[in-house]
């Protein structure tokens, strides 16, 4: 049952933080933009992944009921 998020949401969030790295790299910015960036990218994939997970169980409970009916 945590398999899948922990699956999804760790490519995800691995994918989305080194891509925000490499692209502050490639810009020159300063350690502390990227530490920001990594943060508000770190939070935000967080709530993202979450409400994502939340409504595709939900709605795959309400499928599972639906056929059982």
């Amino acid at each position: 049952m945590f398999i899948k998020p922990l699956i999804f949401a760790g490519i995800d969030g691995c994918i989305n933080t080194l891509t925000i790295i490499t692209s502050c790299m490639a810009l020159n910015l300063s350690i502390e933009k990227i530490q920001f960036y990594c943060f508000v990218i770190i939070i935000s994939d967080g709530i993202c992944m979450g409400l994502g997970d939340y409504l595709s169980t939900k709605e795959e409970i309400n499928v599972t009921r639906s056929k059982e009916e």
